[in-house]
């Protein structure tokens, strides 16, 4: 996927201010800024749902053909029919065509995220939780070249986070290219190969973890301090404290702690 000089106007005002990126194959691309920075709207505006200037590899593409390239699980999930939780992943594959029994996509799907034993029950009487795992499936069952995902921890026990950011992460690594909304840094940072940081609808940083979670861009954006550290278990990064919005941008020259 490539953006080129991305732009979404509200009114006069820029959301999305001439963001260029390339989400290539083998990527898992974490999403990461305030509210309000313009990630969804990134997002929908790459995906055509959203008018916007500048140009998208995706938006361009016809309707059909843009479902067989790209899987979008939106921040708002709610299941409305009360399909079961297979029929319901099973919608992942309409896009190809007949929905058919024991689909491989839809089973694959059922099992990375541990929804075997919910396979049969009626979806709307599943937990939240329990909900938001069944939508990701549904987009894991597209199996398409890119998946888009807003927000897919949300609502998520810790256990479900860390198991949905690996299962992505593998897909990554099996030649797919991921982008998600990430509010949780410390997840982002260890499970996403590139970090792309918006503030106020720009693109202020786009790479690796420790070029991006940068002090001088965690006071700048977030207005925090954090401690940052690579350990063989992974990177480790934890928020410690909310800076003074006086002192947000009067330090300089400090390290990570």
């Amino acid at each position: 996927m490539n953006l080129d000089k991305l732009s979404v106007f509200r009114g006069d005002c820029p959301v999305v201010d001439t963001v260029s990126l390339v989400l290539e194959p083998g990527d898992f691309v974490g999403l990461i800024g305030p509210n309000g920075a313009g990630k969804t709207t990134l997002m929908r505006a790459a995906l055509g749902i959203l008018e916007h200037t500048g140009s998208s590899s995706l938006s361009v593409m016809p309707q059909s053909d843009r479902a067989k390239q790209a899987a979008w699980l939106p921040q708002v999930r709610e299941i409305a029919w009360g399909l079961s939780v297979r029929d319901l992943i099973g919608l992942g594959r309409l896009p190809f065509g007949p929905i058919q029994k024991n689909d491989m996509h839809v089973e694959a799907a059922i099992i990375k995220m541990e929804l075997n034993a919910f396979s049969d029950r009626i979806a709307t009487q599943l937990s939240g939780g329990e909900q938001a795992r069944a939508l990701i499936a549904r987009a894991l069952a597209q199996d398409t070249p890119i998946l888009m995902a807003d927000e897919p921890t949300a609502s998520l026990d810790p256990a479900n986070q860390i198991s949905t950011l690996k299962t992505f992460s593998e897909l990554a690594e099996a030649g797919k290219g991921i982008i998600a909304s990430i509010h949780d840094l410390g997840l982002a940072a260890r499970y996403c190969t590139k970090l792309a940081l918006l503030d106020r609808g720009k693109l202020v940083a786009f790479g690796p973890a420790d070029a991006v979670l940068t002090p001088d861009n965690l006071r700048t954006v977030f207005s925090i301090e954090a401690h940052y550290e690579k350990t063989k278990e992974g990177i480790i990064f934890q928020p410690l404290s909310v800076l003074k919005k006086s002192n947000k941008n009067s330090a300089q020259g400090d390290t990570l702690k």
